[in-house]
């Protein structure tokens, strides 16, 4: 199983696009343009079993769903990546502070107002070949 933002979200997708924009100068992390890219990186598409294992051929099943987050609740879902986790406090406020200015400014996202983030987990499921 693997879950985490759907990349194919209209929110996620718009937010990827803005933080390419802010993150083009950025220096010394990876910054906030991989976040999403390392997203996609870790889904799996497929779930490949080697021959010598007893198991069949795994199926595969996507569910999608919606959660209204506000900017707080965005915010600390981005301190949730290992790379933020890494960053040195300094760099950690600053990526906070940018997230939040462009979550009000370019999104209108402040206080109680929410905006519906995608999300998704990929199932696999196999069984024992006869």
């Amino acid at each position: 199983m693997w879950s985490g933002p759907d990349l194919d979200s209209p929110f996620i997708a718009q937010a990827q696009a803005l933080l390419a924009g802010v993150s083009e100068g950025a220096t010394g992390s990876k910054g906030a343009a991989g976040t999403l890219q390392a997203i996609s990186d870790i889904a799996p598409e497929s779930l490949r079993i080697p021959e010598w294992m007893p198991f069949c051929e795994p199926e595969m099943q996507t569910f999608r769903w919606d959660i209204a987050l506000t900017a707080d609740d965005l915010v600390g879902l981005l301190g949730t990546f290992s790379w933020v986790l890494l960053l040195a406090e300094q760099e950690r406020d600053e990526l906070f502070a940018t997230a939040r200015r462009l979550l009000g400014g370019a999104l209108g996202v402040e206080g109680d107002v929410t905006v519906d983030v995608g999300f998704r987990c990929d199932t696999f499921r196999t069984w024992l070949r006869d």
